[in-house]
Parts: C-alpha cells; sequence; structure tokens
C-alpha cells in the first residue's frame, strides 16, 4: 500500500510511475527507461518489505533514478513532485543538481 501526502492509502500502481516519468520526460527517454525505473523503484520497494510505503519514498526513489538518466526530465518531474512556487525554486534545484 502507498500512504499519500494526505494521509490516504492506495494499492501500488508501477503504472503511476511510468506515467509520470513519460509527462516529465516529454520524450525525452525511451518507453524502456520508463520501465527500467519502475521496476527499479518497485523491486527497491519490495526488498525494504514494508508493508506501507510513502509516497515521497517512491517520489524521491523516482527523482534519483532520472537524475542519473536525463537531468531535464529530473528538473521537470522535481518541479511538480515537490511544487515548485516560483523561479527561485528552480535556481535552488539548479544548483543542487551542478554539485
Amino acid at each position: 500500500m502507498v500512504e499519500k501526502r494526505n494521509g490516504r492509502t492506495e494499492p501500488f500502481e508501477r503504472e503511476k510511475i511510468i506515467r509520470g516519468v513519460e509527462i516529465a520526460a516529454n520524450g525525452r527517454i525511451t518507453d524502456e527507461e520508463a520501465n527500467r525505473i519502475a521496476d527499479e523503484v518497485e523491486q527497491k520497494l519490495l526488498e525494504g518489505g514494508e508493508q506501507t510505503i510513502s509516497s515521497v519514498k517512491i517520489g524521491n526513489l523516482v527523482i534519483r533514478r532520472l537524475k542519473k538518466i536525463d537531468e531535464i526530465a529530473y528538473l521537470r518531474f522535481t518541479s511538480v513532485y515537490k511544487d515548485f512556487k516560483n523561479i527561485e525554486s528552480f535556481e535552488e534545484e539548479l544548483i543542487r543538481l551542478r554539485k
């Protein structure tokens, strides 16, 4: 089960990871890469053995994998996931990315 930020729980759906990655990537990565990210995240979660996983943990796993594959897709996913409110948020993330 996945615990959302609002406290609700729902079944884990790897398709949501794939869809989110594909939207963020906007054609910058292949379907195979999107599926591989979902596979890696799902495997990591299974290894943890937790019954309920926070959506925050899932999002952070996706972010780490996207960062290695495509910086633009990473920034786009992160901007939505972290709910950037202004250009300063992007600038701060760019600084972290460049380090």
